[in-house]
């Protein structure tokens, strides 16, 4: 009823503002997707980010590293302060 009422007041006023879920087309994709799905996706990256930072930790403290080689120094900041999602 109140989303009714809303679209019909968004009609009124200005009608463009209801055909926005037509500029969104995977928006009725992502409604079916479960917050069990969700949670169990956030889980394995958190899972991947630790194993990540834990073969970090051992680069760096391997003295076998080639010398010149500069992956833990330039991957490492992305490591440990993963860039802010928008």
């Amino acid at each position: 009823m109140l989303l009714h009422y809303l679209a019909r007041i968004l009609l009124r006023s200005d009608p463009t503002l209801v055909t926005f879920v037509e500029d969104m087309p995977h928006l009725e994709a992502a409604a079916r997707v479960s917050v069990q799905s969700l949670q169990t996706s956030i889980a394995s990256l958190v899972n991947g980010l630790i194993q990540v930072k834990e073969e970090m930790r051992r680069m760096r403290s391997d003295r076998t590293t080639p010398s010149g080689d500069q992956f833990a120094q330039v991957i490492g900041p992305s490591v440990v302060a993963p860039p802010q999602l928008a």
